[in-house]
């Protein structure tokens, strides 16, 4: 059986805490994706959710960003590629727009839709040694997919 993708846990003060569950790179495959849309409604709606935090599971990595093994699949799922870079910049927006303060925690690498993803956050927490912090997609000849 494999891990949830995604942990979603409220703390008793109002804080809940949102972790891409995937040690040591914590990759954001397309079930993270789908889950964190889920997660980011259930903290829309619930007003004992004061705030939010997004992390990577362990102490390797935030995130590596996407599974590039899942591209193909990805693209063809969603109709394209319009329809699965739309997906994403919908998700960052939500965020964005969300009305819930949020933190992210930039620890180890922070890469590509893994630091696409925390840009969408209110507060940005860098490790003061060790955050490695990129968009390497731009070496690829192509931009940052969430915006």
């Amino acid at each position: 059986m494999d891990p949830e993708p995604l942990l979603f846990t409220r703390l008793d003060d109002g804080v809940a805490v949102v972790s891409i569950n995937d040690d040591p790179l914590n990759r954001i495959p397309l079930a993270v994706i789908e889950r964190l849309e889920e997660v980011i409604e259930l903290i829309a709606y619930d007003d004992e959710i004061r705030a939010f935090v997004v992390t990577g599971e362990g102490h390797s990595n935030f995130s590596v960003g996407m599974n590039l093994k899942e591209l193909g699949t990805g693209l063809r799922d969603a109709g394209g590629v319009d329809a699965f870079f739309d997906r994403r910049l919908r998700l960052i927006r939500r965020i964005e727009t969300l009305g819930t303060p949020s933190v992210a925690t930039l620890f180890g690498h922070c890469l590509g839709g893994g630091l696409e993803l925390p840009l969408g956050c209110t507060f940005r927490l860098a490790a003061a040694e060790g955050a490695n912090i990129g968009l390497p997609e731009m070496h690829l000849g192509t931009v940052p997919a969430w915006g």
